[in-house]
């Protein structure tokens, strides 16, 4: 079972929701889409249930409409097949409701929801983000506060092992962008910052 060290916020809903239509998650790369979509399903990513499009061996089934038969599919970065809203909604009308899919992908997801929607009522959206505070701790500290100023956070570059007091995890962003950040952050209006410093 794909191991989901710590919970996202859409976790539940997307949980809860399957049962009811397919759940589109958008985000940007490396933010966790693919390892949630896989907890989700309680599968690896070896499994017959997971299609990714940048694999040849995926792409051929999905082009010929090879699906198993599990309750939930994930179609992982589908957004680059230029028939995906077809195969998507085709999908849909002929399986649901004994049958969903999670669909993970990232701009074009995003583009065509601003547009026409032929998929209009037969999906549930959801952006995920990078970690947040909360998402890191469900009582964050200010440990918890440096650790994700220091590594941000994308979950591949983002935090040390969480039993190592000494990490060899590099910060991703240089200690000059903090700075501009977190000066930033004190001129906004309501904004009350206390004890945020950082080590480079």
């Amino acid at each position: 079972m794909t191991d989901l060290t710590r919970s996202r916020h859409i976790e539940t809903a997307c949980r809860t929701n399957l049962a009811e239509k397919p759940a589109f998650i958008v985000g940007p790369r490396q933010v966790g889409k693919t390892t949630l979509a896989l907890y989700l399903i309680d599968a690896d990513a070896n499994q017959l249930a997971y299609l990714n499009w940048d694999i040849p061996s995926h792409r051929r089934r999905v082009q010929k409409a090879e699906f198993p038969p599990d309750p939930v599919l994930v179609f992982d970065e589908l957004n680059q097949y230029s028939n995906w809203r077809d195969l998507v909604k085709g999908y849909y009308d002929q399986f649901a409701p004994d049958r969903t899919a999670i669909v993970t992908g990232s701009g074009r997801l995003d583009y065509y929801r601003e547009g026409g929607d032929s998929l209009q009522g037969r999906y549930h959206y959801y952006r995920l983000h990078p970690y947040s505070l909360r998402e890191m701790s469900a009582q964050p500290k200010v440990d918890d506060v440096r650790t994700l100023l220091q590594f941000g956070g994308f979950p591949e570059k983002r935090l040390p092992p969480a039993t190592s007091a000494t990490s060899t995890s590099v910060p991703i962003y240089p200690s000059s962008i903090r700075y501009t950040w977190a000066h930033r952050i004190t001129r906004l209006p309501g904004v009350f910052v206390c004890c945020l410093t950082t080590h480079s």
